[in-house]
């Protein structure tokens, strides 16, 4: 009776058999062409497994794949033991085709099987976000994954076709979100995949997504108000670096009387505006200047308020024109006119003064005359007119006065507001000639013909305002010549006005809005903001508030964390300082802003997708992450998210698996850091895959095939064999797969029958190991010999 006897895995193998005639040849016999299985022909695969049937008496098979069905180009051809093999690196995605022959013991190749023809194609991913046809903010595109893909390809375009790209960047990961801003409106984007020799994959269906950063809604001042320092207030709008303002005299913005750009959600003019009815609208604007959608229009009307009449009572009859009022809020002059009649079509004098009083230099003939006064900004816009009085002059009381004695300002007196020069009248002088001197120097000559002289605003003849210091000063008689002269008396000027906002030591989180008392006589102000002792902001304005914003000949768009100081200084229409600020203030700036993604201490099973609140006035940010105290990187993003992508001159393309710690940088336009975020956050990253095949313990009766799942951010894979803990075979590969074939610089050629151990590392491109599988597996090789046995008795 004869049985066959199959020797396992393991045990000695101990042939009982019957000699066996070798048979003697002399020439060859011809082996058979194999049969091709997989791929079959005309199918399409994204992993080409080439599988064919075993033929008898070979000893090994060649395989080759060409990009022509005549095979004059073949793209790659290896030998091979086992009847089945996966190219180590990729083919590409294009119509291919393959056959195999076999190759007996003596090196002889017998005919080629049948060409088939194959498709090799990577799968258009399937994009998830934004949905077709949105509308998005900040877009973070998103798809999903898809087999054979080492990283994909994003492209971003103005057009349908893909002629104007506005934005194409290459990542390992399932989302990316572009580190500069895109142009607002209808936007085309598509996804396709590359292989990790870069070889392309289909394109996804373009979507299309509209990105617009939504409009403010406006705060301050009221639709419809009235009002007299124009502050303009509204809300944040996410998606907006900065915010652009337009204001006009008409409700279509064709005449524009104001436009600028701030960082900050507030803003006064640094000019002043005219008066009446303005139109005001503001939008966002993103770090490339595109700009976003504009706000509703508000409308409001801007004025001066008309200023109360003090002196004369109205119908007062009166020896000399001393006429006065009170402040009217806006108004950095005022405009004076005595007419001789109550229509004012027949002005008798007029003129400006920066004080609350003033008496004309020409004596008023004797009769009735009616007056009125309004406001003017630093610009000359008329405000309100006050109400109308009327007065009537009458000839004064005869001069006896032989000598011309002062009055006011007393000697040696100090004065906070421009001096009134007052002195008795001289018999028979017609007219007088008051002479002011600083330092010597003859600062303020006028002629008037009252006994009484308040500075105003024709500077043909004398300063309109005074600066703080010490003055001198005497009056000449005249008749038609010098009749006599005063004494001299001094006098000091010592004005000042309080700062109001920030507050002395205030600590803010954000940009200072910066507010001072008026001061009587100012035609403009300059703040001055000192860091470190050095002069850093320092912008003139005309109204009494300053927020700073986005003229750099000016002034800085934002202000860095630090300690400041700051002062304001108070010019008359010489561009002379009147007056400085009683005090100088400091402030700090201590903005913030929080990391959000990932959490603190957080475990990522993939590279991070880092997210931070916005900071107002930040133009741009730093994201810096640490590996073992050390920079792995530091890239710049508009957006306040950031997912690695694989430009490598920034950033590396993925992360291994490790501990990072990691923070973010706010920086303003001139590439200062604003602030830090406020705590430094950890993460660790621990990515993983599983082994599929050969099963754990599983016993081969042929070499194995190794097979195991995708790892997202992998660009090659090696698969690590070891045989009596001695590493066997290491081998890169691009694939999921892997069979032992036979070029013996990377692996052997074939598994002797024994115990392996094997896993899996997976590697990015710039060959950091990513990760090793989350096990180690065995398996067993037995070669199952067949031996015809013939056992007696049995």
């Amino acid at each position: 009776m004869k049985r066959r006897l199959f020797v396992s895995f393991g045990s000695i193998v101990v042939v009982l058999a019957t000699a066996i005639g070798l048979a003697q040849a002399r020439g060859l016999t011809a082996l058979p062409a194999p049969t091709p299985l997989s791929p079959a022909d005309s199918s399409t695969i994204v992993h080409p497994n080439f599988q064919w049937q075993a033929v008898k008496g070979a000893d090994h098979y060649d395989v080759q794949v060409a990009s022509d069905a005549g095979f004059t180009t073949v793209i790659w051809q290896e030998d091979t033991h086992d009847t089945t093999i996966t190219p180590i690196h990729n083919l590409p995605n294009e119509s291919l085709w393959w056959h195999v022959r076999s190759v007996d013991a003596g090196d002889t190749a017998w005919a080629w099987s049948v060409d088939c023809n194959f498709t090799k194609q990577i799968p258009a991913p399937l994009l998830t976000n934004p949905a077709n046809g949105t509308t998005v903010i900040t877009p973070t595109l998103q798809w999903q994954s898809v087999d054979g893909a080492a990283q994909y390809h994003i492209e971003v375009a103005s057009d349908i076709d893909f002629t104007v790209m506005q934005w194409q960047e290459d990542t390992y990961d399932l989302n990316i979100t572009p580190n500069s801003t895109l142009p607002n409106g209808g936007l085309f984007w598509r996804v396709r995949s590359l292989d990790a020799d870069d070889h392309p994959g289909a394109y996804s269906t373009v979507y299309s997504f509209t990105k617009q950063i939504p409009a403010p809604i406006l705060i301050s001042p009221a639709h419809r108000s009235s009002i007299i320092t124009p502050t303009f207030q509204w809300q944040t709008v996410p998606g907006a670096t900065y915010y652009h303002i337009d204001v006009a005299s008409d409700s279509g913005f064709t005449v524009m009387q104001w436009q600028e750009n701030t960082y900050d959600l507030n803003m006064t003019p640094i000019d002043s505006l005219i008066n009446g009815v303005l139109y005001w609208r503001v939008r966002g604007m993103d770090t490339d200047d595109h700009p976003g959608t504009f706000s509703s229009v508000y409308s409001l009307t801007k004025y001066i308020p008309a200023p109360v009449l003090v002196s004369p009572t109205d119908s007062a009859v009166i020896t000399m024109p001393v006429l006065s009022w009170q402040a009217a809020p806006g108004a950095a002059y005022y405009h004076v006119e005595i007419a001789s009649d109550s229509g004012f079509t027949t002005i008798a004098w007029e003129d400006d003064t920066y004080d609350l009083t003033i008496t004309p230099e020409d004596a008023l003939s004797l009769t009735q005359f009616w007056w009125r006064v309004r406001g003017r900004d630093a610009n000359d816009h008329d405000g309100t007119l006050s109400s109308t009085r009327t007065f009537t002059l009458t000839s004064p009381s005869a001069c006896s006065n032989t000598s011309l004695t002062l009055i006011g300002p007393g000697n040696g007196s100090t004065i906070y507001t421009d001096p009134t020069f007052q002195w008795n009248c001289r018999q028979a002088a017609t007219y007088y000639r008051v002479k002011v001197y600083q330092d010597s120097t003859l600062y303020d000559n006028v002629r008037t013909e009252y006994p009484r002289y308040t500075a105003f605003s024709n500077p043909s003849f004398y300063r309109e305002t005074y600066p703080n210091g010490t003055y001198s000063w005497k009056v000449e008689a005249y008749t038609s010549t010098l009749m006599t002269t005063s004494d001299v008396w001094t006098f000091t000027k010592a004005s000042s006005f309080d700062l109001v906002a920030p507050g002395n030591g205030a600590t803010l989180t954000r940009d200072p809005v910066f507010q001072w008392q008026p001061l009587e006589g100012a035609e403009y102000y300059r703040v001055k903001v000192y860091r470190n002792a050095v002069l850093y902001d320092n912008v003139r304005v005309e109204y009494l508030t300053y927020t700073p914003y986005s003229n750099a000949s000016y002034y800085r768009d934002t202000y860095p964390n630090d300690i400041y100081t700051w002062k304001v200084e108070a010019y008359n229409d010489d561009n002379v300082v009147i007056a400085t600020s009683l005090a100088t203030r400091t402030f700090t700036k201590a903005s913030a802003f929080n990391l959000l993604n990932p959490a603190n201490s957080a475990t990522l099973t993939c590279d991070p997708v880092f997210q931070w609140q916005p900071l107002e006035g930040a133009v741009y940010y730093q994201v810096k992450v640490y590996h073992n105290t050390d920079l792995y990187d530091s890239v710049r993003a508009e957006h306040s998210t950031y997912t690695p992508y694989s430009n490598p001159s920034y950033y590396r393309e993925t992360y291994p698996n490790d501990t990072y710690t990691w923070k973010v940088e706010a920086y303003n336009d001139d590439n200062e850091v604003i602030t830090t975020s406020l705590t430094t956050r950890t993460f660790t990253k621990a990515s993983a895959f599983n082994l599929l095949s050969p099963p754990n313990g599983a016993i081969l009766s042929s070499d194995p095939t190794f097979h195991w799942q995708p790892l997202e951010g992998a660009m090659y894979y090696r698969v690590i064999v070891l045989h009596d803990a001695v590493l066997y075979d290491n081998v890169r590969t691009d694939h999921l797969w892997y069979t032992p074939f036979s070029n013996s610089s990377y692996y052997r050629e074939t598994y002797p029958y024994d115990t392996y151990t094997w896993k899996i590392e997976a590697y990015d491109k710039n060959n950091n190991l990513i990760t090793t599988s989350s096990s180690t597996w065995m398996f067993g090789v037995i070669r199952m010999i067949y031996l015809p046995l013939v056992l007696k008795n049995m």
